[in-house]
């Protein structure tokens, strides 16, 4: 059976645990469209990695800006838990002097997606995104949260199963997938409905199966 995708969410039959998060969609909605670089710079960045231009990339920020920007952060998604569909290694530009980059406006993100092979290297070109309080976006949120829906409405259970997904959503915690691990009854497998086209569990302490869905990030920047 093929996997199935919902928005930006892959669910997998084969495996609850393998539901991915589309890291192309992922990016464009927390970050937007990359800038239009100069194409000398563009060329640069098409071959070698962000850092190794640095000095070229801190230049034209300040001549875009009128300010003066410095090299902040830097991190590979591989290096933490994700349920992105490709990791990425990305850095952070602010303007120096910034006090809190992840608040701060008009940081610059340069993204480069892995393109496959060894995680350690074989990444696409840097893009170069504009924004403003990155904390807000959603990019940093990289794994799914999940939602419970019982089979049957079950009032009576409707504040237990609140605190639950509320538990299980997105940026809860840095493991959401193992909230819900947490939350399911003893010895109950999950099971795949084609019929529902969802995985379905049982929940410890509720009556009736649930239904569960990965939940992207929430993108609200």
């Amino acid at each position: 059976m093929k996997n199935t995708t919902i928005d930006l969410v892959t669910v997998d039959p084969s495996c609850l645990e393998w539901a991915t998060l589309s890291t192309e969609e992922h990016i464009e909605e927390s970050l937007g469209q990359p800038i239009k670089l100069p194409e000398d710079l563009e060329e640069l960045l098409a071959g070698d990695y962000v850092t190794q231009h640095e000095g070229q990339v801190l230049d034209y920020l300040e001549e875009l800006t009128g300010q003066p920007y410095e090299h902040v952060y830097r991190d590979n998604t591989y290096n933490h838990e994700q349920d992105l569909d490709s990791s990425i290694l990305w850095s952070v530009f602010a303007p120096v002097g910034c006090s809190d980059w992840l608040w701060a406006n008009d940081v610059f993100v340069a993204v480069a997606i892995h393109i496959g092979g060894d995680v350690r290297g074989n990444y696409g070109p840097d893009r170069l995104y504009r924004v403003d309080s990155i904390a807000e976006t959603g990019f940093l949120q990289v794994t799914l949260g999940w939602w419970l829906e019982p089979v049957r409405e079950v009032p009576e259970y409707s504040r237990q199963l609140d605190d639950i997904n509320s538990r299980l959503s997105p940026g809860y915690s840095d493991y959401p997938f193992g909230e819900l691990e947490r939350s399911l009854a003893a010895g109950c497998k999950p099971a795949f409905s084609a019929k529902r086209n969802a995985w379905m569990v049982r929940v410890d302490g509720l009556p009736v199966p649930c239904a569960v869905h990965p939940v992207a990030p929430y993108y609200g920047g």
